[in-house]
């Protein structure tokens, strides 16, 4: 029994370990280098502020408190300690240790410093923005290189290490694990997973009928979305290319883990994983550089040469640990959970035909639909349009005037940036859907006497509106005039989820 257990755990280690060779100078300097200019120019990506966990102060500082979310786990650490001075320190401490991974100095520290900095900035910046899913894996990348020593002859260390024998950060006071492939082998155990985890998704949440070219056709025929608008016209035109397409993403992602086994599948995955990476940035907007850059990381340019990692206790413990966290991963996939640092990968999962569009809802049955998808997702309204969910002000004489583009401007010096903002108002008003029946959905006075979520939140956050200096039409004075919250439906129709008046007392007196 105790050899058949002792052969398991050579091999386990061997396969974490052995199966890809370790950091090396090239490889440090060329990922390292280039994800920190990535990291550093996202807002010229994503303007106006960035989204890379890098500009963590400035989106922090923006946002509105009552716009900030603690998400996921980050609600454990709870929010006293997250200043804007802090977090700039964070974010220096990261740059000098990512700098110093770059030249190689510092060891282990530099790659784990950056780690643990990457990793809360990270999740500060998805609470200001929403989910960032294009950052993940380039975070759990840091987390998993935390683990690897890649200085070699090119670097700080081993110019002072072989002049100095009491120098610190010597690579020869490394335990085995951090001069093994183990970094590069987590590295690809994340990307491959954020590839198969959106595809147990889309089989979760639709099913094989994903794969008939409908919901690709729906996302790519949303304007204003994608570089390649003419692209986007051809492939919305042509429904046996929406059905390839469908049925070459599911293949790509479901098949995904075989390149964890066969090394010969990896460079035509990830090679195929960056095409479609890139046409979704050409038609569905998503940037996702970041990730696309951890590739370079995950295949093996010596396949001649043999490693053989020792099986001690580091090593040893460091291989279960992963395993063991690789499957609590895949259960969290199956479960749908959407709870930061953890993901399923949920974007486009939900299926969409001719029956949606991105103006408005059928009907009350679609919005109940879509607002039980948000629920089922944790909250999340994954799937759903911008234009769906309206907040207005109107009076008596038929005059609207929407606030959605005043509430996300760019020019003030603190609010909501859009993507949140859009997540906040439909995931409010999907609650507010589910909790009311046929009845309260068609006719807003018969539930007046109930406090359900929409109306409260909306009298809530009209206090801040209220205090914006707007410029509004004249008739927004007049004390008839009402902030409405509600959803939009087909044919000019409307469900009104909530209603306050916009006028105060003390509005009226100032």
């Amino acid at each position: 029994m105790s050899n058949h257990s002792d052969d398991f755990n050579q091999k386990l280690v061997a396969f974490w370990c052995d199966d890809l060779p370790p950091m090396n100078d090239g490889l440090r300097i060329l990922f390292y280098g280039g994800l920190l200019l990535i990291a550093v120019f996202a807002p010229v990506v994503r303007p106006h502020l960035g989204d890379s966990p890098l500009q963590a102060p400035e989106l922090y500082s923006y946002t509105l408190p009552e716009f900030f979310t603690m998400e996921g786990c980050m609600k454990a650490f709870g929010k006293t300690w997250m200043t804007n001075k802090r977090l700039r320190l964070i974010r220096s401490v990261c740059m000098i240790a990512w700098i110093g991974c770059i030249i190689g100095v510092g060891g282990i520290w530099s790659p784990i410093v950056v780690s643990i900095c990457m990793l809360m900035l990270h999740g500060v910046v998805v609470g200001c923005v929403g989910t960032n899913h294009r950052w993940y894996a380039p975070v759990y990348t840091m987390l998993a290189l935390a683990l690897s020593n890649g200085n070699g002859v090119y670097s700080v260390d081993h110019y002072f290490s072989s002049r100095y024998n009491s120098y610190p950060f010597s690579k020869l006071n490394n335990p085995a694990l951090f001069t093994s492939g183990f970094g590069r082998k987590v590295t690809l155990v994340s990307v491959i997973m954020t590839l198969f985890f959106g595809g147990i998704t889309k089989m979760l949440n639709s099913g094989l009928k994903w794969m008939d070219g409908s919901t690709i056709g729906y996302y790519v025929n949303e304007e204003n979305k994608g570089r390649w608008p003419w692209l986007k016209i051809w492939i919305s035109k042509c429904q046996p290319l929406l059905v390839f397409l469908s049925v070459k993403t599911m293949i790509l992602e479901l098949s995904s883990p075989c390149a964890l086994f066969v090394p010969f599948f990896r460079p035509i995955l990830l090679v195929s994983a960056s095409i479609f990476h890139f046409g979704i940035w050409l038609t569905l907007h998503p940037n996702y550089l970041p990730q696309t850059w951890c590739y370079i990381l995950c295949t093996n340019y010596h396949e001649s040469m043999k490693y053989h990692t020792p099986v001690n206790l580091v090593t040893l413990t460091a291989s279960w640990g992963i395993s063991v966290f690789l499957a609590f991963s895949i259960v969290c996939a199956l479960m749908g959970m959407e709870n930061w640092p953890f993901t399923s990968i949920p974007m486009y999962s939900y299926y969409r035909d001719a029956s949606y569009s991105h103006m408005y809802l059928k009907n009350t049955k679609q919005a109940r639909c879509v607002s039980h998808e948000c629920i089922n997702s944790g909250g999340y309204p994954i799937g759903w349009s911008s234009k769906w969910i309206y907040l207005w002000l109107s009076d008596s004489a038929g005059n609207l005037f929407e606030l959605d583009d005043l509430i996300v401007q760019n020019r003030a010096e603190r609010g909501v940036l859009l993507k949140q903002w859009v997540r906040m108002k439909n995931r409010i008003a999907a609650r507010d859907i589910m909790a009311k029946s046929d009845l309260e959905l068609l006719n807003f006075d018969s539930c007046k006497s109930k406090q359900h979520p929409a109306q409260t939140w909306l009298i809530e956050y009209a206090n801040i509106w209220r205090l914006q200096n707007w410029s509004l039409p004249a008739w927004t004075n007049h004390e008839d005039v009402k902030l409405q919250f509600g959803v939009r439906l087909k044919n000019n129709s409307s469900i009104a989820l909530a209603f306050t008046s916009w006028m105060t007392k003390r509005n009226r007196e100032d």
